[in-house]
Parts: structure tokens; sequence; C-alpha cells
């Protein structure tokens, strides 16, 4: 069935959608402008093969990562972080039956507490934390000059970061789990980094404009599918050389690099705006 969808978006792309010109512009739209700015001519249209009009619409949006730096580091932030995250669970799974005689129903439970514990976290960022942090900003005493000034780590970038941090250290904290009951809370602080792509891919799509966002979603889901590609390959081979906890250990790793890379794509982001209001 995936197949089958895969193809048919091929088809359209290859019917119906026109590889990008200059700029970024539809090739068929594009107008050669005078200096003064006035339309002169039709620019000439394509004569690329199917196959390499085909690529360029496919791959077009990652041309966002060439223009933009620190773009491509959230990128490659949530890349890492699928490769670790997308076959952490199973992993998880496999460890907690083989080392903890984990019965289906028992890993069953697993899955129901990681969805449960998921959904509460988002509504909590989503309804309560935004209303506290509203309920701050009313205060009186707080200064003008507060008020005015840019949110030093913007919701999602904070909640991003939160929740990479969180998920790391739990999958190291669920290695050293002995007994079956340790296993639970420890799952439910896991779950709260499942929401990590949507944080990291909405304060990524913030930082263009409305012109520019729809190929920035493209784009970083470009990467969050390639980094659920390499996931199997990469855990799922160390779990297969290594059994036991080295696998989870892994995925640890892999998120925790995942959480540094966010903080550093935050950090070119802060600097690139103080040097603009500077100018």
């Amino acid at each position: 069935m995936a197949l089958t969808i895969f193809a048919i978006a091929l088809v359209y792309l290859v019917v119906f959608v026109q590889g990008p010109g200059p700029h970024g512009l539809p090739a068929t739209s594009l107008e050669a402008r005078g200096t003064d700015g006035d339309t002169v001519g039709t620019a000439p249209a394509r004569t690329d093969g199917p196959f390499r009009s085909l690529m360029g619409n496919l791959f077009s949006p990652l041309e966002l990562f060439r223009a933009q730096l620190r773009f491509a580091v959230l990128g490659l932030a949530l890349l890492v972080y699928n490769t670790g995250q997308a076959f952490a669970f199973s992993a998880i799974m496999v460890y907690t039956t083989l080392s903890l005689n984990f019965s289906s129903k028992q890993n069953g439970l697993l899955i129901s507490i990681a969805h449960a514990v998921s959904a509460v976290y988002v509504l909590f960022i989503l309804f309560a934390v935004p209303h506290v942090r509203s309920k701050f900003k009313r205060q009186p005493a707080e200064s003008h000059e507060s008020m005015s000034a840019p949110e030093a780590w913007p919701m999602d970038a904070a909640s991003g970061v939160f929740s990479l941090v969180t998920q790391s250290c739990a999958l190291s904290i669920l290695t050293t789990a002995t007994k079956a009951w340790q296993v639970y809370p420890t799952i439910a602080l896991y779950s709260l980094g499942l929401a990590a792509p949507s944080f990291i891919k909405s304060y990524a799509v913030q930082q263009f404009d409305v012109h520019d966002a729809p190929r920035a979603i493209a784009a970083i889901s470009m990467m969050e599918t390639t980094g659920g590609f390499l996931a199997p390959l990469f855990l799922g081979g160390i779990q297969v050389t290594w059994p036991g906890r080295v696998v989870l250990l892994a995925a640890s790793a892999t998120i925790g690099t995942s959480a540094m890379l966010l903080g550093v794509g935050i950090m070119m982001e802060k600097t690139r705006d103080r040097e603009v209001s500077v100018e």
C-alpha cells in the first residue's frame, strides 16, 4: 500500500508539477525583466529530460539547506534524532523480553503508557504552558525593556531540547533496570521525547516567510524520513552485533547528539537575530 501511494505521488510530480526555475519560481511563469522592471520577454522553457526533471522536483526543497546553514543544522538534528528514535522502541521491547522476561501483555502496556503520556505532555505544552506564561507576562513588575526584548528561547525550541534530553536520559536509565516495575516509569519519562520532531519542525519553519515555509516543511520532512530509513540499518546492526543494552546506549547517544545539534542551530539563529538588530 505504501509503495502504491509512493508510485502515485511520483506520477503526479512528473505529470503535473513543474521544476523550479531561478528564484524558486516555476519555469513557465518566469519572465525576463529589463533594468526598469518592465517585462521584456518570457524565459525559455526547461529542456531537462523526464528523469532529471523528476529528480529536480523531488530534491528542490533541499536547496534551502545550502542557502541557510542554520536551517541545515536543524534538519541534521531531526535526521539524527529519527535515526535513534525510529528503531528505539522496537529495541526496548526486544530488550525487556530477553533481559526481563516481559510477556506480550507487558510490552503492550508499555506502548499504552508511551502513547498516553506523550498525548498528555503535548496537551500540557500546547495549552497549559502558554496560559501560565501569559499570566506572568501580565505582571506589573515586569519592566518595559524586558517586555519588548526578544524571547531568549522560543517555546518550540525549549520544548524540543527538553524532550530530546529527557528521552536520551531515559534510555540510559532503562539499561540499569533489573525489575519489571522499574521499566514503567522509565518508559513514561522516555515518552516525553516522542513529540520532539513536531517541536523541531515548528521551530525550523518559523524561520521562513509564507513563501518559503512550504519548501522548508518539505525539506525538513525529507530529513526526518531519511533518519527513519537509516534507523533499522544503524541500530538494528548494533543490536545484532552486540545483543543487550548496547543498542539502547547507542540510541541514547544518538538522541543526545540530536539535542546538541538542535542547541547549536538555535544559538546560530539567535546570533543572526542579534546581528540583524545591531544593523
